[in-house]
């Protein structure tokens, strides 16, 4: 048997191999990239939308509807709400502490 053969046909296989793993590699990082690209526009779109969002709940509140409402149509908590209006809402009105009862 003639080892140049099988050498050769080695070889092919080889780099049949390589080929296709170099396509493989290729492909994943194209892939990727566009992955990637779309995650962006993702994130460009949610931080507007976020942006409009806030704008339209400020907007609602100075027209005087209540935060209940606006939490309820905009599908966002109560508490999301005084947030995007800047306000902080405690859940519960806090206790004065022994040094401020000793000044009442």
């Amino acid at each position: 048997m003639n080892t140049g053969y099988v050498r050769q046909l080695d070889t092919k296989k080889f780099v049949k191999y390589l080929y296709t793993a170099m396509l493989d590699h290729a492909t994943a990082i194209v892939e990727l990239q566009f992955a990637a690209h779309r995650r962006k526009r993702a994130e460009e779109t949610r931080r507007t939308a976020v942006s409009e969002l806030r704008e339209r709940v400020i907007d609602a509140h100075e027209a005087g509807v209540p935060v209940v409402r606006i939490a309820r149509e905009a599908g966002v908590s109560r508490q999301a709400v005084y947030e995007m209006l800047g306000l902080r809402r405690l859940s519960r009105p806090r206790l004065p502490t022994p040094a401020q009862r000793t000044q009442l």
